[in-house]
């Protein structure tokens, strides 16, 4: 586990490498960044484990939804590395996502050629 890496009670620990260990394994059609499936998966086995359940933390279902989470994190974050994207904190603690100049521009790039194959 790296510095930036969140760190949760030893059972969410090892039901975590569980998960991620069957995950990795997969090859993904979509980009998928290690610590944002990480980030997502943990944090919802980590809620699950405070309501004392002993039920299955989420379905097929809300896997699929995990898993698209953790891809748009991904997304965003190559986006923002590539300068199309940037964000600020809110006074809410929120991250609001924008897009650049560069993203704004790519955008009414993309828009044009959309609409010219019409």
């Amino acid at each position: 586990m790296t510095s930036n890496q969140r760190s949760y009670p030893e059972v969410v620990e090892n039901t975590l490498d569980v998960l991620l260990e069957s995950i990795t394994d997969i090859q993904f059609k979509i980009p998928m960044d290690f610590n944002a499936l990480r980030d997502v998966l943990g944090t919802a086995l980590f809620e699950h484990w405070l309501t004392g359940s002993d039920e299955i933390p989420f379905d097929e279902d809300g896997l699929l939804k995990l898993l698209n989470r953790a891809s748009a994190i991904t997304l965003v974050g190559q986006m923002e590395q590539e300068g199309l994207m940037d964000s600020i904190e809110d006074g809410m603690g929120n991250d609001i996502v924008f897009l650049t100049q560069k993203g704004k521009e790519a955008n009414n790039f993309l828009t044009k050629l959309i609409n010219n194959d019409k």
